[in-house]
């Protein structure tokens, strides 16, 4: 064998191998390419094939970039985005892979009971409580849905029946959302489509916040002076190197000086490992004695900027919803608040995010407290 052949021999076995040796053997590791977990193998599992070739297929070595390659290549070449979670719509949009729903009589008969089983725990201590209903993109935008897609809120309707069926108190920010966004940007083209941005959370906040005013009429609207805006080129999508050119405005509150953190003063919290985030503001401008304190579960545009509500309640609790949600009672008496609200956009209002046996348990258990409550 010539020298050459053993070194072009040796390259060969050397790029067939390096895979195999960069392997990530990390625990609750994330891909940077989807920004989902990646598989785990279990001491008795290395022996089913299936489970074996989904594990190394993921965490083999250059996967991550193996998946962005080929992301840019379908784009370049054929102008189509095959992402895991993004998907083109028309005219340069962008959204979320999956923009459609599909209503769940099951999940919206158990997720309304429980709603309401929240407010009656509250109502029966005069606490307020609210849900506030949020829009996904495709709600607000289905005119730029992928080109063949015709778009119908399958979702919505018998949605807000079950919640109507149950009394629960609760207004939807998806048809007023919708009217705003007839004229202006209250989503991203491009950036971060998963969630609304700054201007349609300013506008939704605003909605929850006037609504609340019939029992609390302290408490005052946002207005856009309250903020200062700042515009950034964005130049690729969330959890991937897929190239954009999005200008997104960001919000800042100005009188920060005015806001003081006080998670400190509730130490050793109880949270899902699923969702394990919380914090907690104190309002300490003028006339903050006179507002309420709030306990707000909400989902994950509230956690990148909860400023967006800054300075209209005394104080805020802010807990990541979903599993924390089903520990509802432990919150309520940890932080004794005078309104309880409750906010999810439409596409996480599902058993993905809301686990069914928590929320039956959660169910059975609240449904005995209140019962309990009444009887006393």
């Amino acid at each position: 064998m010539s020298k050459m052949t053993k070194i072009n021999a040796v390259a060969i076995l050397t790029l067939l191998g390096l895979p195999a040796l960069t392997m990530n053997t990390q625990v609750d590791a994330v891909s940077a390419s989807t920004n989902a977990m990646l598989p785990e193998l279990a001491a008795d599992e290395w022996k089913d094939p299936e489970l074996l070739q989904n594990y190394l297929g993921k965490r083999v070595g250059f996967y991550d970039e193996g998946v962005n390659t080929n992301i840019v290549l379908n784009d370049m070449l054929f102008g189509r985005m095959e992402h895991p979670l993004y998907t083109y719509g028309q005219d340069g949009w962008v959204y979320n892979d999956g923009y459609w729903q599909y209503s769940d009589p099951e999940f919206n008969a158990e997720f309304s009971v429980l709603l309401r089983n929240i407010q009656d725990y509250c109502e029966a201590r005069g606490v307020v409580f609210l849900y506030v209903i949020n829009p996904s993109k495709g709600s607000v935008y289905p005119q730029y849905l992928p080109r063949g897609y015709v778009y119908s809120n399958e979702f919505l309707p018998p949605f807000e029946q079950a919640l109507q069926d149950e009394g629960v108190n609760y207004i939807s920010n998806v048809e007023y959302l919708a009217e705003i966004g007839e004229t202006e940007l209250v989503f991203n083209k491009q950036y971060d489509s998963g969630h609304w941005n700054d201007l349609g959370a300013f506008y939704g906040t605003n909605n929850m916040i006037a609504t609340l005013q019939e029992d609390f009429p302290q408490l005052s609207l946002q207005e856009l002076t309250d903020f200062s805006v700042e515009q950034v080129t964005e130049t690729s999508l969330q959890v991937s190197e897929f190239a954009i050119n999005d200008q997104v405005e960001y919000f800042a509150y100005k009188n920060t000086a005015d806001i003081v953190g006080i998670s400190q003063e509730f130490p050793h919290m109880e949270l899902s490992d699923n969702y394990w985030f919380y914090n907690a503001w104190r309002f300490t401008g003028e006339g903050s004695e006179d507002l309420p304190n709030a306990l707000f579960f909400h989902g994950s545009y509230y956690i990148k900027n909860p400023e967006i509500y800054w300075g209209v309640f005394h104080e805020v609790y802010s807990v990541h919803n979903y599993d924390n949600l089903m520990n509802f009672e432990y919150y309520f008496d940890r932080f004794n608040p005078d309104i309880v609200l409750v906010e999810s956009a439409e596409y996480v209002s599902t058993t993905t995010f809301f686990n069914m046996e928590l929320m039956r348990a959660a169910n059975e258990r609240l449904a005995t407290i209140n019962a309990q409550y009444q009887g006393q």
